[in-house]
């Protein structure tokens, strides 16, 4: 399978704070060559949803979206900032990611932010839930802990919230069991399973075997395939993607199983077919 009509939910692109393999006026000429319906500009720092609607009038064969991360550049889980930048048309909410407890203490630190019960963060959450429901938004999980992420599902199924992503749950951040990813799949949540992931000193590994076994563990009808990409040590990201593919397919992942996690899947949480 090609990536015609293929949609990409997370790719990183300069401006940012860290060299990237591409800015954002070169998602879209690479996606339009590609045949790509539609993609997310991710920044960790700030949001991206004037930008990516600045790239967007330079092409009508694309559709290009952005989103806010809550880490601590824009207040942390912030409902302030989450209102303005989804009035702005953010499509994305991030909860912390690069700032989050769980990936500080991956990288040996002991600050971060966190969210856990009868917390302000957990009262924010529940603010952040209602408006991203209201503007027909996703709410992703970040680099949470699989325990916050199992606190944010329940208030998100508590609230109606139509669309939570599990980001890559494999993650070595994350690390989220396959047994809670079962439980959050059967309450209609999807995970969003990323090419490649780091191994620390800039070196990354192709992470589709873990994928893929996920996957077939836990379903492809609540996967999203994605690339996470724009890293300077990674392959160019509409090059990752397609390498995804081919190797799904040399699993013998069918055409059909590749277009809902490819296309549908993505196409839904983005609100493209409503």
């Amino acid at each position: 399978m090609n990536l015609q009509g293929v949609i990409e939910t997370h790719v990183h692109a300069s401006p940012d704070v860290r060299v990237r393999s591409v800015d954002d006026w070169g998602i879209v000429e690479s996606a339009v060559k590609a045949g790509i319906r539609a993609v997310v500009i991710k920044n960790h720092f700030v949001p991206t949803m004037c930008r990516a609607a600045d790239v967007q009038r330079l092409s009508d064969k694309v559709q290009i979206f952005g989103g806010i991360a809550l880490n601590r550049s824009v207040g942390g889980v912030n409902p302030y900032a989450v209102d303005i930048a989804l009035r702005l048309g953010a499509k994305v909410v991030w909860l912390p990611t690069h700032d989050s407890a769980a990936h500080q203490r991956c990288h040996g630190k002991t600050s971060g932010l966190e969210i856990k019960p009868g917390t302000e963060e957990e009262r924010n959450l529940r603010a952040i839930i209602r408006m991203v429901e209201d503007h027909g938004a996703a709410l992703a999980t970040g680099h949470l802990s699989p325990e916050e992420i199992m606190l944010v599902a329940d208030e998100a199924v508590r609230a109606g919230l139509k669309r939570l992503v599990i980001t890559h749950p494999e993650l070595r951040v994350v690390n989220m069991p396959i047994s809670q990813q079962k439980e959050l799949a059967s309450a209609g949540c999807f995970f969003e399973r990323v090419y490649a992931q780091p191994e620390g000193g800039g070196k990354y590994h192709v992470n589709v075997e873990d994928n893929y076994r996920a996957m077939t563990e836990v379903g492809f009808d609540s996967t999203i395939v994605s690339t996470d990409g724009g890293q300077v040590e990674n392959p160019f990201w509409t090059v990752s993607l397609q390498n995804y593919i081919n190797i799904l397919e040399e699993k013998g992942v069918t055409e059909e199983q590749l277009n809902v996690m490819c296309k549908k899947n993505p196409a839904y949480v983005l609100g493209l077919d409503e």
